[in-house]
């Protein structure tokens, strides 16, 4: 037998080791562990164990980060060198053996976990911080996750000439006029002749208030009827009635009359839309709102900012980059106005409310499209939504809230969900899906639904209404989902819904369903030339379906989505062709990309059909890796040069830069477990015993011919009232480059 270790002599200590090696009182005596022990959180180490120290723990996890990031790069540069000689896969890559990869089927929870620990769901690296371009002559231009798919498209266009220019009825000196501020000598008094001698016959512009007013029914706006209608007498009578200088009020009426000829205008209407445009902004600079802050002034600015965006094809496409330095600019101007804590008059107090909620609303959509942080936070808010003037009353009585409120009220939810979802610091797959579900459960009052069976409305606006809330909605989960389909389709092509993201693959097909099949019936609604056509909100979120769609069909063919994602993409496709046909400008400038991504679809499918199984992938490891959010640099459209010499080095540095990590330090007792029925809904088309259509709930009857009354309602039907070059991010760019664009 071995020999006895002989104790050393000596006395035996009496307390524990963590509670020596920090010098704390024990009382191990008692018990085991000591009480010290547990209230520091550390009793499993009690008696002999010892506690490693936080300095050491960063050191251990930032070691284990770059050695997983190098793993992952010898397994990258070992798929592409084996792939030159050989079909198959190499056996140190197999779905087992590969770092990257997650388990081959997603586990699911279906009651909220016991235990204290990491999220439910394994966290990976995903990085979906959009993508950093770096112009010829060092010009940056950055784009997040969200950002919309026409951005990248026109990186290979060329830039429109200066056509305007040669069309405007306005004077040198008008379009010289800089803004929000301009020396005197640039605003002698003949310059406020000249813009005052450019309004229309009063006849015409109380008409195109009216358009206005119309257009403002279904989207955001602060202007009230009374109050557009007071601005425009106060103008044509060439008199104040109020102490707000005259130029804001003249400023506010022609950014409205470059509103209502741009949705509503015939002949040269782009023309004439972006004179009052320039008015707007040169009689805004006559008495300039950064020294002269007014609630018009900010008003102004706003609707500024929704022309350029609205504007942005037909004039200058760099006008959404634009957009969003006008809503900051706003904002800022806004904070001069103080809040209802210092009592004013209650018209006045309604007022900027109204113009909060409109700025607010503008900055949060500006921010989620173009991926970038908002300009405020309800944190530091003291503007009550505006009072509820559409409420209805439902068939029990129960009061319904209006459309406008509705909007304010989801626009609430979505910055709380960018601020989660889009930060710097990506939050665990469990924290997506209880955003998932917040957005689900967010409740639409019935008459803003929009259904199929018995919804014989002739009113077009209300058709629009409904299609903006549904969309808005869609186009939220569709985004906060988009980096994990990115990933599942790069690490499991064959079988995408059986990665551990699969449920971000099948709410991902839902919603693009959702868009389009939303989106056509809307367009059967209205009539041809509608202004429906004339907006991007509708063309816009067309394009990100056809992008993903085409995305999922090319990268997993063979999959059990592919074909029902390719009958998705052909419906959009269709919807692009009707949008040009009622005068779209916006589906025209991007229809030869869709028709490219189209192709591109058919393509894949076609040879996946008689392909292996390796082979029928049309993207390549390295896009598939850029695909789930490695960034890259283009080079800007018809510039000769390369990057200067004293940018190459930090430009090397950027392209370079991992993914981060995504907080760990949540307990999964933070967040809901995925809702079961759309478990149900994963397994059932994975498994192929249902198409994806006919696996949601309440929506066995849907057809070409024949949509279910259920199409548009969520799974989770919630009841109760809420309380210089542009560059995408990579998981859409680097799909697109590939074709050619």
């Amino acid at each position: 037998p071995p020999p006895r270790q002989r104790r050393k002599p000596g006395r035996v200590p009496v307390s524990c080791a963590e509670c020596r090696r920090l010098k704390l009182r024990c009382d191990r005596k008692a018990r085991v562990p000591c009480d010290t022990c547990t209230k520091r959180g550390c009793a499993a180490t009690c008696p002999n164990g010892s506690s490693i120290s936080a300095s050491v723990k960063q050191q251990h996890a930032a070691q284990l980060e770059r050695l997983t990031c190098r793993i992952r790069e010898l397994e990258r540069g070992l798929d592409e060198a084996y792939s030159t000689i050989s079909d198959e896969k190499h056996p140190l890559l197999k779905d087992e053996c590969v770092v990257a990869s997650g388990p081959s089927t997603p586990v699911f929870r279906t009651s909220p976990p016991t235990h204290h620990g990491p999220s439910v769901y394994p966290d990976d690296i995903i990085n979906h911080f959009g993508t950093l371009n770096i112009g010829p002559k060092g010009g940056s231009c950055f784009y997040g996750a969200t950002a919309r798919g026409e951005f990248l498209l026109r990186t290979s266009r060329q830039r429109r000439d200066a056509s305007y220019f040669r069309r405007t009825r306005l004077s040198e000196r008008v379009l010289s006029v800089p803004f929000p501020e301009a020396s005197p000598e640039l605003l002698a008094p003949e310059i406020r002749q000249m813009v005052y001698d450019h309004l229309p016959r009063f006849e015409d512009a109380r008409g195109a208030c009216e358009l206005f007013l119309n257009y403002s029914s279904y989207m955001t706006s602060s202007l009230t009827r009374q109050e557009l209608l007071h601005i425009l007498e106060t103008v044509y009578q060439n008199k104040s009635a109020d102490p707000e200088p005259i130029t804001h009020h003249l400023s506010l009426l022609f950014i409205v009359l470059a509103l209502s000829r741009l949705l509503y205008g015939e002949d040269n209407y782009t023309v004439d839309s972006q004179d009052y445009f320039v008015l707007s902004r040169v009689a805004l600079t006559l008495d300039s709102p950064v020294t002269t802050t007014t609630v018009t002034a900010v008003q102004t600015v706003v609707y500024m900012a929704e022309y350029l965006v609205l504007s942005d094809v037909q004039i200058d496409p760099t006008s959404s980059a634009r957009a969003w330095v006008y809503i900051g600019m706003a904002m800022k101007l806004a904070n001069n106005l103080g809040g209802e804590r210092f009592r004013l008059g209650q018209c006045e107090i309604k007022r900027r409310d109204r113009v909060f909620w409109h700025l607010f609303s503008s900055d949060v959509w500006a921010s989620f499209t173009s991926g970038r942080p908002p300009s405020t936070s309800l944190s530091f808010v003291d503007c009550d939504i505006p009072d509820d003037d559409e409420e209805q009353e439902g068939g029990d009585g129960q009061k319904l809230m209006g459309y406008h409120h509705w909007n304010y009220e989801f626009i609430k939810v979505l910055s709380r969900v960018m601020a989660i979802a889009f930060t710097s610091r990506p939050p665990p797959y469990a924290a997506i899906l209880d955003l998932d579900r917040e957005l689900r459960d967010f409740y639409v009052p019935p008459h803003l639904r929009l259904q199929w069976t018995g919804q014989t409305s002739s009113d077009n606006l209300l058709w629009i209404k409904r299609w903006v809330v549904l969309s808005n909605k869609e186009w939220a989960l569709l985004n906060i989902h988009r980096a994990y389909f990115s990933q599942a389709l790069r690490e499991n092509p064959l079988d995408p819904l059986r990665h551990r993201y699969g449920l971000s693959v099948m709410a991902l097909y839902r919603s693009s369903f959702r868009l389009v099949e939303g989106c056509a019936k809307t367009c059967q609604a209205c009539p041809p030339n509608f202004q429906f056509f004339r907006t991007n909100f509708a063309s816009s979120k067309v394009l990100s379906v056809v992008i993903v769609m085409c995305l999922l069909v090319s990268s997993a063919p063979k999959s059990n989505l592919a074909m029902p994602a390719l009958d998705v993409l052909n419906k959009a496709v269709a919807l692009f062709e009707t949008g040009i046909e009622s005068g779209s400008i916006h589906m025209s400038e991007n229809m030869e990309a869709v028709r490219n991504l189209h192709r591109e679809a058919h393509e894949a499918v076609e040879k996946a059909r008689s392909s292996s199984e390796r082979s029928h992938i049309s993207l390549r490891a390295d896009e598939l890796d850029r695909l789930s959010g490695m960034m890259w640099r283009q080079q800007a459209a018809g510039a000769a040069v390369g990057l200067p010499e004293h940018l190459a080095s930090d430009y090397r540095a950027i392209s370079g830069l991992d993914a981060p990590v995504a907080s760990r330090h949540s307990s999964a007792e933070s967040y809901s477990p995925p809702d079961p029925r759309l478990v149900e809904q994963v397994e059932m088309v994975s498994s192929g015993t249902s198409t994806p259509n006919r696996a949601f709930p309440g929506e066995e009857d849907f057809s070409e011919e024949s949509v279910g009354q259920e199409l548009l309602r969520h799974p989770y039907d919630g009841r109760a009232s809420p309380q210089q070059s542009y560059i995408l991010d990579a998981s859409w760019q680097d799909f697109v480059a590939q074709l050619g664009f």
